[in-house]
């Protein structure tokens, strides 16, 4: 990740909707977690497991992830 790469004090955060936050709840398990729904309207982001090829990227360079609820994904597009 370039920016870590430039500066290593720089802090990375993650974003998902709270109705499908199965990253973020890896992200705190340490491993790939499933999640048994997801309620959003953001679909792009509507999966309840995370890809395993991409998870183990996010845990080495993220350094957290919050979600958002879905007004503040309804009103920021």
């Amino acid at each position: 990740m370039v920016p870590k790469f430039l500066n290593p004090n720089i802090k990375v955060i993650g974003v998902e909707p709270a109705g499908a936050g199965c990253m973020k709840a890896s992200f705190e398990a340490g491993e790939v977690t499933t999640l048994a729904h997801v309620n959003t309207i953001a679909d792009g982001t509507a999966v309840k497991t995370p890809g395993e090829k991409i998870f183990p990227y996010i845990k080495d360079n993220l350094d957290d992830i919050i979600t958002v609820e879905t007004h503040t994904v309804d009103t920021s597009v």
